[in-house]
């Protein structure tokens, strides 16, 4: 496979991702195209529940999550990250329970 020139922070150092999907083979095709882009893989989880700790404890630069997960529905996963981390932004609707607009964003 070929190897893809490293996505890097401000600081130099590769971006980390946490990786969440109920399919095992989704999780691992995911993470290989990380890598090969020159990712860091932080973390993965296979459920909601275990994608918050995850991301409570690896504090990724970027959670790459499926839409449906077990123990886990789309409002609480955007809460509950929100809440972890309240300065990250979300592709689609923003979580109403999260203030960022007085907060500044974190910048990979």
């Amino acid at each position: 496979m070929q190897q893809f020139a490293a996505l890097l922070r401000k600081d130099s150092r590769p971006v980390r991702y946490l990786v969440v999907d109920d399919s095992v083979f989704a999780r691992k095709n995911i993470i290989k195209m990380i890598e090969m882009f020159g990712g860091e893989v932080a973390g993965e989880a296979g459920d909601g529940l275990t994608a918050i700790a995850e991301f409570n404890r690896v504090k990724p630069d970027i959670a790459l999550m499926d839409i449906t997960m077990p123990q886990m529905t789309t409002a609480p996963r955007r809460t509950s990250c929100s809440w972890i981390s309240p300065c990250h932004r979300w592709k689609g609707s923003r979580p109403s329970s999260a203030s960022c607009a007085s907060t500044p964003r974190r910048e990979l």
